[in-house]
Order: C-alpha cells, then structure tokens, then sequence
C-alpha cells in the first residue's frame, strides 16, 4: 500500500520537472518547423561542445516567434534542396531569442553586423565563436547558398590524431639444432712404394774432328830428287765474235698525187642592203630625286595576356573604389588559401563602404535631400547586384520608400488629403525596416 502511494506521488512531480530538461540537448527549432534540416539547440555551450565533437560550424538565428523573415527562412528556405543537404552537412543549428539574447551573440553580433535593422540576425561561427559570414534581413534562397558556400570554405577540417604505437618486437627464430661434429675417417693402410734411383745422364759421344779445308790449287812442292811431271799449258778460252747483223732501212713512203680541187661557179656580187631608217626617238626625261623607302613597321608579337586571379582583380577593383567587383571577386569561387586572408579583408572594407553608404542614404532623405539619397541608393543597388549581400534588397526598398515619400511631399505642398493616405500606406508597407521611420507621423 505504501509503495501504491509513493508511485502516486512521484508520478505528478515527474510530469512537473519534465518541462524543465526540454532544452537541454539538440532537437527541433523552438518555433518553426525546419522540416528536420538542423539540430537545434538552446544553450550556446551545448551547441559549441556539439560543433566542436562533430567538426561542424554553428549556424545562429537569432529571432522572435512574431518575425515573418524568421519564418520564412526556417520552415520555407532552409527545407527546401539543395539547402537542406548542404547546410546539415556543414553546421548545426543554435536558435538564440533576440528578447533574451545571449551575451556571446550579442557581442558577435554588434561586432559584425554592426548595422543590422531588421531581423532575423543570422550568422555562421566557429566553435570557438570566430566570425565566420552572416547577414540580417529578409533574404532569397541563392543569396543562403552564396552564404553557405562561403562557410564550405572555412569549415574546419578534422586533424587526424596520431597515436604512438609501440614497436613492434622483432620476430625471433628458433635456435637452429647444432650439428654433431664430423666422425674422423679412418686412415687408409698404404704400402709404401720402393724408392726408384734417378737415372744417369749419358756420356756424350766422341765426334771426329772435321779436317780443315784444302787450300785452293796451291802448288805443292815436290819432294827433292823426284822428277816434276810435265803439265801442258791450258790456252784461254775465248768467246766466238758476234756477228752484226745487217741493217735494214724502212721502206720510203710512196708520194700521193694531189687531188684537184673542186670547180665553183662564181656567183654575183649581192646589192649592198639598205640603210634601215632611223625612228625619231625622243629621249626620256631626266630621272627625278630617289625617294627613300620608309623603314618597314616592325609589329612585337602579341603574348597571351595571363588572366587575373581573384585577389588581383580584387586589388584593381578597391584602388578604382569599385567595391561590387571587390565583393563578386571574394565570393569567386577556387581562391587559393594563401589570398584567402587578403581578400577577405578587401571583401570587408567593400561590406563597411556599403554600410557607410546605406547610412547617408536614410540620413539624406531623413533631411530631405531626395536626389541624394536616390543616387547613393543606386550606386548600392547597382555595387551589391550579384553578390550575396542583403544590402542589395534593402536599397532596392529603399528606392520605392524615398520615391513615395517624394510624392507624399508633393501632395503635402497641394494640401491636398492624399498625403496622409499616402503616409500611413507607406508606413504599413516598409514596417519593420529602417525606412518606416520616414512615415512616422509627426
């Protein structure tokens, strides 16, 4: 019985403090419905803690549940392709009341957009809150994609950490089976051989001496009492005389008669020609004064001119004080990381001369000064056209609202009751904008 009424008791405080844990952690956005595009949270360090586990950026919007431009933005262009897909990859979402602002989105804010009139006031941080891009105002679905595309690329990229691994023991192999050592061989039993003697060299043969060469047909003496035999002289023998052969003349050459030559008619003298007639001929002038040839123009061959980078083209534009090209040029897409930093600042002094600009406008036509305030108006409209910048759209209504307050003055000057239509109409119409302010009553 006792625990039937603890469990009853228990049950209805359960219900009481369930509503006080609703904002803790990611969910839906507190007003609108994104049709599940973010998760939102309430609490800025719950989203900061989300953003830093997830690599993501924080996407603030901060607002009131009565704001047309915030509804519009969270439940119509957020859900709607490919902004969905993109800005949930890219960020999660922190839904911070403008009434109960927090201290940190106030301070990014004031810092940031330091001109913002209408809301919502939208903006794209790091985890650790560093500005990353925004705007304030209502806005269109490709100027979000141009915002987005701009927090792509500054997205923090997750670092792979590298944990030290122990090395590795290096493998070891078994110890190999030692061999016994070898079993000596016998020693095999040889006979010695019987020592042979060297054999003696043999004696040289005797050779008979050679006898010396007789001496050529020399006389040798005869003994004395023995009689020299008697050796007939030999005569010389001589050559038989060579005859001379007789010498015969060459024949002489038979002389040939002359052949008579040939008889020829004489022919006629022929008449001496006639002189041909000399033709009057008149001789040509004196040639006049030699004209120099001019010196052949010498054309430098053309060389491709290399096209400019983002950053150059940014430089060009902010010396001539173009800020429009300053601004398409920072939002050109493939820049570089190392003229990130440069042009991100051209891109800021560009956003704080639309500013500047924007001001003096509602002051000239706070004063009155209308032609002023139109040509300043346009120079933005024309300057913003093609960037993501929603000063583009609020110039644009501020034309229609100092046009209307030239016709709102003229029908004054009549005194004619239109005006005050004419003002309360207008005021209806830029309600909301830092224009209402012209059509206040006085």
């Amino acid at each position: 019985m006792r625990r039937v009424l603890a469990a009853l008791v228990v049950a209805p405080l359960v219900g009481l403090l369930a509503p006080a844990d609703a904002h803790a952690g990611g969910g839906s956005h507190p007003y609108f419905n994104d049709g599940g595009t973010l998760v939102w949270y309430r609490s800025l360090d719950e989203a900061r803690a989300a953003a830093r586990a997830s690599g993501k950026l924080i996407f603030i919007e901060s607002g009131r549940y009565k704001c047309g431009s915030c509804r519009t933005l969270v439940s119509s262009i957020l859900p709607s392709e490919p902004c969905r897909s993109r800005m949930s990859a890219c960020a999660i979402g922190f839904a911070d009341d403008c009434d109960a602002s927090d201290p940190s989105c106030q301070a990014l804010f004031a810092q940031n957009l330091p001109n913002a009139t209408m809301l919502p006031l939208v903006g794209f941080v790091t985890a650790d809150l560093r500005w990353v891009t925004g705007w304030y105002g209502s806005t269109t679905p490709d100027a979000v994609l141009a915002q987005v595309a701009a927090a792509e690329r500054s997205r923090p990229r997750p670092v792979e950490r590298l944990v030290a691994r122990p090395p590795a023991p290096a493998p070891c192999d078994p110890p190999k089976p030692v061999a016994p050592p070898p079993a000596p061989r016998p020693t095999p039993n040889v006979t010695p051989r019987p020592t042979v003697p060297a054999p003696m060299p043999l004696a040289p043969k005797p050779v008979a001496p050679t006898p010396p060469p007789a001496p050529a047909e020399r006389a040798t003496p005869a003994p004395r009492g023995v009689p020299t035999p008697y050796v007939a002289p030999v005569e010389p023998r001589t050559a038989p005389p060579v005859r001379p052969e007789p010498v015969v003349p060459p024949p002489a050459p038979t002389p040939t008669p002359p052949r008579p030559a040939p008889f020829v008619a004489p022919y006629p003298p022929s008449p001496a020609p006639a002189p041909a007639p000399v033709p009057n001929r008149t001789l040509p002038p004196p040639p006049g004064p030699v004209t120099a040839m001019p010196p052949p123009v010498v054309v430098p061959p053309t060389i491709p001119s290399r096209p400019a980078t983002a950053l150059e083209r940014a430089r060009s534009a902010s010396v001539r004080e173009a800020w429009g090209d300053v601004l398409r040029a920072a939002e050109a897409p493939g820049v570089p990381p190392s003229d990130a930093v440069e042009l991100a600042q051209l891109a800021e002094r560009a956003r704080a001369w639309v500013s500047r600009t924007m001001a003096d406008a509602e002051r000239a036509a706070t004063e009155r000064r209308l032609e002023e305030a139109l040509r300043l108006l346009e120079r933005v409209r024309r300057e913003t056209e093609g960037t993501s910048l929603p000063a583009g759209i609020d110039a644009e209504r501020g034309l229609r609202a100092v046009r209307a307050l030239a016709t709102m003055d003229a029908e004054a000057a009549k005194g004619s009751p239109t005006a005050e239509t004419l003002r309360r109409q207008s005021y209806a119409d830029f309600r909301g904008s830092r224009w209402a302010a012209l059509f206040r009553a006085r």
